[in-house]
């Protein structure tokens, strides 16, 4: 396709006799068919773990943030900065509570060797996606910065890559979703701080936004707390987000990922809670800290809370052991 000077040419009543139809959701009111999709935020707010999780349950078709997903899906996760050892760490520690995906439902590619936005790159995405049949899928891109040559804050080289992410995505039929990092609070002459809404403080040209049919910001929560928001700053179609933000708490570090948030539920309980649900033992809280990998004084002190809350059942014995309240009843 990128060696064609015209366009794809239709004439129009055989575009409206042609199988486009209302665009279906793959994940319930995040992740729309063919959707251009933008999850921005700045450091250390989580959204490659946001990313890998979101990846993870299309490629399996498991509810995201108890949000559905209509069926599995090839994904190519496209890493293009970090350590690769960190990230199948996370992902393990993520398989801990989610499912592995079939075999081939998932490529992940380290360190694209072409920038998106030349010829090459170009061609170098298109044998990507004809490699791991991606028909029908989702591309990720975590970050975009380390895909593009040239200057981000010029619209002609943004224009060049979103001209190229389009053209694949149609050719295959794929949704993208990308990964951008945000500038730092700028000040105006007043004094004043400048982009500070959602979806303002994407780094580089505005035609990052104008591109992007759906955006989402993500924020981590001042002070020492393991608690994310997402906000929706742009979409195509309403969604439940809309002036609603979505917050988040970090289940880390065994099992990890992030799940929604609950009333005087801390991270650590929430980690607590979910490693009892998925191991299926009673255990005791030394025996817990050692799952976790954490010291005992944090996890004595959230055990009692969720059994206070009762989330969480003790037996009689010495030492006592607990588990999820809501598997013990089932089985009772």
């Amino acid at each position: 396709m990128s060696e064609r000077l015209v366009a794809e040419s239709w004439d129009w009543l055989d575009l409206l006799d042609s199988p486009y139809n209302e665009e279906s959701w793959y994940v319930d009111q995040l992740i729309p068919e063919d959707g251009r999709v933008m999850i921005e935020a700045p450091q250390e707010s989580f959204k490659s773990t946001f990313t890998q999780q979101l990846a993870i349950c299309v490629a399996t078709g498991t509810d995201f943030l108890g949000l559905h997903v209509d069926k599995p899906r090839k994904v190519l996760y496209l890493q293009s900065e970090g350590d690769l050892h960190d990230s199948v760490l996370r992902g393990k520690a993520m398989h801990l509570w989610l499912p592995r995906p079939e075999r081939g439902m998932m490529a992940w590619d380290f360190l694209l060797r072409k920038k998106i936005n030349t010829r090459a790159g170009y061609q170098a995405l298109r044998e990507l996606c004809e490699q791991h049949a991606l028909q029908d899928g989702v591309l990720f891109i975590d970050p975009v910065y380390k895909t593009v040559r040239g200057s981000m804050k010029e619209d002609d080289v943004v224009g060049e890559w979103t001209d190229n992410i389009d053209f694949a995505c149609h050719e295959f039929h794929l949704t993208c979703v990308a990964v951008h990092h945000e500038v730092r609070p700028t000040i105006d002459m007043m004094g004043a701080p400048t982009r500070t809404g959602a979806g303002e403080r994407m780094y580089g040209s505005a035609v990052w936004q104008y591109w992007t049919s759906y955006g989402y910001q993500l924020r981590r929560a001042a002070g020492r707390g393991k608690s994310v928001t997402m906000t929706c700053w742009k979409n195509r179609r309403p969604t439940v987000f809309d002036g609603h933000p979505l917050a988040l708490t970090v289940v880390e570090p065994h099992p990890f990922g992030l799940e929604v948030a609950e009333a005087g539920v801390t991270s650590t309980m929430a980690t607590i809670r979910a490693l009892l649900r998925i191991g299926g033992e009673w255990l005791t809280k030394p025996e817990i800290a050692e799952r976790m990998g954490l010291s005992l004084a944090p996890v004595q002190q959230a055990v009692e809370s969720l059994v206070t809350m009762e989330h969480l059942v003790e037996d009689d014995g010495r030492p006592r052991k607990y588990h999820v309240k809501a598997a013990h009843d089932a089985k009772s």
